[in-house]
């Protein structure tokens, strides 16, 4: 670190392809719900009616890493005694902990045709535990008509996921249900003792928290960082923040392109986000300034989620 300034940031605004530019969120479509065609006589599916109730719910083979699909399902068919399958019930047995160390995500993404799907995770008394949060929700950053439920279960047991159309309930829809459990939480490996995790998915927003952030996100990683080898409170916010608030947060910042101070090992590097959502944050780890060979190494949470964040 500089003997001046222990802690320096530099922001980087460059729209990286993949795989940096995974900071990056497309602008949601046009919003289509509600103002579909229904599908024509739609008919019901090999689960129904049983699985139109929680004591009904169709129980999911054991969930694990390999990407697994339930269905063909469908909803709003009329039954001969004038009923309507409004919603479909189905159960599956996650193991959980408090704090959580396990994940596990469930969407319809790939039944694109028709009205929007969503649902939420219900507990076996019938209580609403966990709904898309904003971004995984249909309609939001891309998702089109389809919901994204990342959920990291605080105790073992059977839940429920109680899937319907999105807005009006009961409409005619053919879906599919995707399921598997992320590599969330794996240990990836340390730099200068602070350890790495995997947040499964650059996608996958626990909204589990430690005093250091959202467990696994990027900032949660600086955050922790710099508190335990700087004892330093960074607080908290998006990652594009950290260097439009770099004053509050006690930091200085040297602009890519117009400092000709280099980074130094420890410092904060912030990517700026072209759509102007959250941006990413990373340590560096390592520096070379040696003439034709100018490089720094970075270290981080929530790139490539696997042992790349750390080398």
């Amino acid at each position: 670190m500089k003997a001046s300034n222990l802690l320096i940031l530099v922001l980087l605004t460059i729209c990286f392809v993949f795989p940096l530019n995974y900071i990056s969120l497309t602008a949601a479509s046009a919003d289509d719900r509600g103002v579909f065609d229904s599908q024509v006589n739609i008919v019901k599916d090999q689960w129904d009616p049983n699985d139109d109730t929680l004591a009904g719910a169709i129980p999911l083979p054991s969930i694990s890493r390999t990407p697994q699909t339930h269905g063909p399902h469908t909803l709003g068919a009329v039954y001969t005694n004038g009923t309507k399958d409004t919603y479909d019930w189905v159960k599956v047995l996650l193991e959980g902990s408090n704090p959580p160390t396990k994940c596990y995500k469930f969407d319809t993404i790939g039944s694109t045709s028709g009205p929007s799907t969503y649902a939420g995770i219900w507990d076996s008394s019938g209580n609403l535990i966990w709904e898309p949060y904003p971004g995984d929700k249909p309609g939001d950053y891309g998702m089109g008509n389809c919901f994204r439920i990342s959920f990291a279960p605080l105790y073992t047991g059977w839940y429920y996921l109680r899937i319907r159309t999105y807005v009006n309930a009961g409409q005619e829809k053919t879906y599919s249900l995707n399921y598997k459990e992320l590599t969330w939480g794996d240990n990836l490996g340390s730099f200068n003792g602070v350890t790495v995790y995997s947040n499964g998915e650059t996608t996958c927003g626990s909204f589990r928290y430690i005093p250091t952030g959202m467990m696994w996100q990027c900032v949660e990683y600086v955050n922790r960082y710099y508190l335990l080898k700087y004892a330093k409170d960074l607080g908290s916010g998006n990652a594009r923040t950290y260097w439009t608030n770099r004053d509050a947060k006690g930091l200085i910042g040297y602009p890519n392109g117009l400092s000709t101070t280099p980074p130094a090992v420890g410092d904060i590097i912030v990517f700026d986000d072209p759509s102007g959502q959250y941006g990413h944050v990373a340590i560096v780890r390592s520096v070379d300034l040696a003439p034709g060979s100018m490089s720094i190494r970075i270290c981080q949470q929530n790139c490539f989620n696997d042992a790349r964040d750390v080398d």
